[in-house]
């Protein structure tokens, strides 16, 4: 027989085998142009989510941290890595940066987050990355002391035992003790050290007091300087 020939059709095909009805053709509505320029929106309105029926958008809160017995302007700078005086002029402390704070004094402090370390210049390479945590500067101890020329070592049969050793300095630490040996020297720590990723993690502080070296946060590198004093 003849060769039917495909072709488009507006026509549904009928379901009772009957004769096909054409689908009347409806005209597309006309839709206006697009103005040249849309309605701003209301400043008021940038940045404002749906909020549930009953609860109140949650306000940013900004990072503190609490101010312990005894502690200055200065002891807060080197435990966030904030200047003593961006700290005093975000909480209006008009006390001088080594004068003693009332204790228990919320002060807000800038999110630092992750930084890099810059020890004498030279940037340190970290697979696990130094960060602010609860307010606390923390960094993996293994590469900063063996940029001094130092090597660790872990105690056979003592689990989380950890010596660190260079020319002048031999330091002894537990993991999750707060407390640390350096050179005879008994140091306690703000936080405990940990282990992270294989990595063990202390305070900055005691960065700075085992090693004798300064610490300082630069705003505008976004680094923790660490110089040989």
């Amino acid at each position: 027989g003849a060769t039917a020939t495909a072709r488009t059709s507006a026509a549904e095909p009928s379901i009772s085998g009957g004769a096909q009805r054409s689908i009347p053709h409806v005209p597309a509505p006309a839709v206006a142009p697009l103005p040249d320029r849309m309605p701003r929106v209301a400043t008021s309105m940038v940045g404002v989510g749906p909020v549930e029926p009953g609860r109140r958008a949650a306000a940013s809160v900004p990072p503190t941290v609490r101010v312990k017995r005894g502690e200055t302007l200065t002891d807060v700078s080197r435990k966030t890595g904030v200047s003593p005086a961006e700290i005093a002029r975000l909480n209006n402390v008009k006390a001088g940066p080594n004068a003693t704070l009332p204790e228990g004094r919320s002060l807000i402090v800038p999110q630092m987050g992750a930084f890099d370390v810059a020890f004498d210049g030279v940037v340190l390479a970290f697979d696990v990355a130094p960060r602010v945590q609860a307010g606390i500067g923390l960094a993996p101890i293994r590469q900063i002391f063996e940029h001094t020329g130092g090597r660790l070592y872990w105690y056979p049969g003592k689990p989380g035992m950890v010596r660190a050793v260079n020319d002048t300095r031999e330091i002894e630490l537990r993991i999750g003790s707060p407390s640390a040996v350096v050179n005879n020297r008994m140091i306690t720590l703000e936080r405990s050290p940990f282990i992270e990723s294989g990595r063990t993690l202390v305070p900055l502080t005691f960065v700075r007091d085992a090693l004798e070296v300064n610490v300082q946060y630069d705003a505008n590198s976004g680094r923790m300087l660490l110089r040989t004093k």
